[in-house]
């Protein structure tokens, strides 16, 4: 949470850094390298490699750390997560992670502290604060969006009734936000659970229960809810054909413009000359707009190159949740998994490669449940091994008493 109260460069930004150098330290037993994980460490050899080609290589360092760092909770909690104590152990975690996130976000309303928010051009209103930047709800929305894989662990009879209550709350203040990636993100990530699970209909159920709840308590948040929707409006943010003025509409069609002129090949296919992830810093100094949407940071970055490499990493985990049997107990595993690389996907729309906090939850909760999945994989294959032993062994006695 400390992403909406501090700025990039604070004193807890370096305690986070410390505490993820910590967990990849304890953790170094489990990273791995077989055919899931192999794409992550070409992306991560390729970035490192061009860091050092890089211009600005303070900067282009600190944004490789934040991606390695983020990226590599896939691979630990892929070998880590290989049973189902743990990872209810993780899923109940994350819990308290909602209710935290509540109170957080909470005292920022309260006592009016944390990072400024939107406010329109020429507008005397004082602009709003609290946690109403992007990247500090990311993470809970992600959260949000498995609440039916959270109800499946062995949470007490209080937890369960308050859960429904949690969830409402929590997705006023993503309401409250007015940023239409935060918003999302938890209906984006629930698509999985209406395609796979068994239990669609209840979900559903559960939905429209909530959106009950949101109505029932407007008269509670409508003032604020209409007065930051009035800061967007009058920003020109729901003017029509806004999009195309929108920088990550027109970064897009530049970049398509760069590699149709296709005036420096290195640069275009291979991203050599370019900053990694520092794309407009020039002498330490912000020169012009980060790109918003990740493909255009890519390839601004590493090339057209890094971009396919990054892009096998969400093919294979892809496969990976594909091959996962949509029939019994598994189903809503799968369908935890694919509303989380949905949400990987849709939120990169928004540029979110560097932004650690939500990158880590995300990948270390594909991670565990893709490990989970594989761990239960290897069981049913042993378990199968050891009755065809058990039946050969008995078959062979039997052969010989008949001789």
């Amino acid at each position: 949470m400390t992403f909406s109260y501090y700025s990039g460069f604070s004193t807890p930004a370096y305690i986070r850094g410390i505490i993820f150098s910590l967990f990849l330290f304890f953790g170094r037993k489990y990273i791995r390298i077989n055919r899931t994980s192999f794409p992550f460490f070409l992306f991560f050899i390729w970035i490192i490699f061009l860091m050092f080609l890089s211009n600005e290589f303070l900067y282009s360092f600190k944004y490789v750390i934040q991606v390695v760092f983020s990226m590599s909770m896939f691979i630990i909690a892929y070998e880590f997560f290989d049973s189902k104590e743990k990872l209810f152990h993780l899923l109940k975690g994350l819990y308290w992670i909602l209710i935290i996130t509540i109170i957080a976000v909470a005292i920022g309303y309260i006592f009016k502290i944390g990072q400024i928010g939107y406010q329109a051009k020429d507008q005397e209103e004082e602009p709003f604060i609290g946690l109403l930047t992007f990247g500090g709800l990311y993470a809970p929305g992600t959260v949000l969006a498995i609440t039916p894989l959270i109800l499946k662990t062995d949470l007490s009879s209080l937890q369960r009734k308050l859960l429904p209550f949690v969830v409402v709350v929590l997705f006023i203040f993503l309401l409250l936000t007015v940023r239409r990636t935060v918003i999302l993100i938890p209906i984006i990530g629930l698509l999985g659970f209406l395609l796979y699970s068994k239990h669609k209909f209840k979900i559903l159920g559960y939905s429209f229960l909530v959106i009950a709840f949101l109505f029932a308590l407007l008269p509670l948040y409508e003032d604020i809810l209409s007065s930051r929707f009035k800061v967007r409006e009058n920003a020109g943010r729901f003017e029509e054909d806004f999009y195309k003025t929108e920088m990550r509409y027109i970064e897009n069609i530049q970049m398509i413009e760069d590699i149709g002129k296709f005036e420096n090949p290195t640069k275009i296919i291979f991203g050599i000359g370019n900053n990694i992830f520092a794309e407009n810093i020039t002498d330490g100094q912000v020169s012009g707009r980060m790109f918003h949407t990740d493909i255009a940071k890519l390839f601004y970055g590493i090339g057209i190159f890094g971009i396919i490499i990054y892009l096998l990493i969400y093919f294979k985990l892809y496969l990976k949740i594909r091959n996962i049997p949509s029939n019994g107990y598994l189903n809503d595993y799968k369908s935890a998994a694919l509303g989380l690389l949905l949400i990987s996907l849709f939120v990169s729309i928004n540029g979110s490669i560097t932004v650690i906090s939500f990158r880590a939850a995300n990948f270390l909760l594909l991670g565990a449940i893709l490990g989970y999945v594989k761990s239960e994989a290897k069981q049913k294959i042993f378990t199968k091994n050891k009755k065809v032993e058990s039946h050969n062994g008995l078959f062979t006695k039997q052969s010989v008493t008949l001789t």
